[in-house]
């Protein structure tokens, strides 16, 4: 009886989380694109009668991904019989897998005879004599730290929007990879590992079974360690000695439950974050739209001058790389003396021009792609705010009425495509001064 309580709850697993996971990927997909729509109607981010002047790329990928105004000819979203041949294997290597697992799992519970398990006989031993486990306890947890590492795949994959056949099938090599490595390191430990074997526990077994399950790349590079296999280039560890990761909590407003959330899609450092598409992440994310672009533009900033540089530049309430272009670029709202402040901060040895050095490098920064992407979805969303709320309204005067409105000449991109130094728009309005209250 146990065995078919066994069968029933694998069965259970390996259907159900398949077909929960497509489900609520179609959810998630319906979802995204009635944001990505409105997105497109409120921002006017999409071209212009169905035109290619004026289209924004950052807006095309989002809807190319979620498959939004779909031409003829384009490759469409894929449908659930795209994913049963995938899918469907990957149920069945859950359901025998688990129902090994589970029924030892039960075992350990009611302790009845194990007659299910007669063609294994080596894991049919619910505790072994010595110290060391079964096998069979080892298969059985390896086989739910797999199942652990692809639920949590399949779910980052929905976040992602990135769920294909592929991803069931490399699922599918997870697990039989992760068991078949963990069996091996079981039944072989004291030849595998004879310096550290004899000092180990049963508890130091499972808890390598665990791992190998959830990460068998881990078992599989102790498994060639030992076998003096030089099947790869040896790393040079002092590289990784000059070599650091920036995370992206140094940014303003981004703790540690953001930085969870935003690992979850692939962003884990200030350069991921540098490069992200803000319209993409609005959509993905539950982070509103100025928000994220605000931390991508100070990730810019931070990964285009280190994190050092960054925080000085902040003293200076330079935030993010348009903070940068416009202090240093633009002689509306530059002077040399802040040239030469910014010079003293980006270069470590004064240079003997300090304000065309820092011109030069700032240029440089400005002109990458991820930086052309954010200025125009920037200029776009100004645009669409009206260049008349650049200020705020003269005091004294209705709401609507007429008045001067800072003039934005047109620039034509230079040579390197950052933006070269603007012409003086015309001075804004006089505000009047408030006359004091009557006594």
């Amino acid at each position: 009886m146990i065995e078919f309580y066994a069968a029933l709850i694998s069965a259970l697993i390996a259907v159900a989380l398949p077909l929960s996971i497509l489900f609520i990927r179609d959810t998630v997909k319906k979802g995204r694109i009635g944001i990505i729509k409105e997105l497109e109607v409120v921002y006017q981010l999409g071209a212009p009668s169905g035109g290619s002047d004026g289209i924004v790329p950052s807006m095309e990928f989002v809807k190319y991904k979620y498959d939004v105004g779909t031409s003829e000819g384009r490759l469409k979203d894929l449908s659930l019989k795209n994913y049963l041949p995938a899918a469907v294997p990957f149920a069945l290597l859950l359901f025998i897998f688990g129902w090994v697992g589970v029924l030892f799992v039960l075992a350990a519970v009611v302790q009845p005879p194990l007659k299910g398990l007669r063609f294994l006989p080596d894991l049919g031993q619910v505790t072994a004599p010595g110290k060391f486990p079964a096998p069979g306890w080892v298969f059985t947890i390896t086989y739910f730290g797999a199942l652990m590492f692809c639920v949590k795949r399949l779910l980052r994959s929905v976040s992602n929007f990135d769920l294909s056949p592929t991803t069931f099938l490399t699922c599918s090599m997870h697990v039989l990879l992760g068991i078949v490595t963990a069996v091996i390191i079981a039944n072989a430990w004291g030849e595998i590992f004879p310096d550290i074997a004899p000092g180990l526990t049963a508890g130091a077994l499972i808890l390598v079974a665990f791992v190998v399950g959830f990460v068998p790349d881990a078992g599989l590079r102790a498994l060639l360690s030992r076998s003096r296999l030089q099947l790869a280039k040896r790393e040079d560890e002092e590289i990784y000695k000059s070599v650091k990761a920036t995370s992206i909590d140094v940014l303003d407003g981004i703790d540690f439950d953001i930085r969870y959330r935003l690992s979850e899609h692939n962003i884990i450092d200030v350069q991921n974050l540098a490069t992200a598409n803000p319209i993409m992440m609005f959509v993905e994310t539950p982070y509103g739209l100025y928000e994220l672009i605000d931390w991508v533009g100070q990730a810019q900033l931070c990964c285009a001058v280190s994190t050092s540089k960054y925080l000085a530049l902040k003293k200076m309430n330079i935030r993010t790389i348009f903070d940068l272009e416009r202090i240093v670029l633009d002689d509306t709202t530059t002077t040399p003396e802040l040239r030469r402040i910014v010079a003293g901060i980006l270069f470590e040895t004064p240079p003997t021009e300090p304000e065309t050095a820092v011109v030069a490098t700032v240029r440089a920064m400005v002109d990458d792609l991820h930086v052309q992407r954010l200025r125009q979805i920037w200029n776009r969303m100004q645009q669409r705010l009206g260049l008349e709320n650049l200020q705020l309204i003269p005091w004294g005067k209705p709401l609507g009425a007429p008045q001067a409105a800072v003039a934005v000449p047109p620039v034509a991109p230079s040579g390197n495509g950052a933006h070269p130094e603007k012409p003086v728009p015309p001075s804004p309005p006089v505000v009047p001064a408030i006359p004091p209250p009557p006594a």
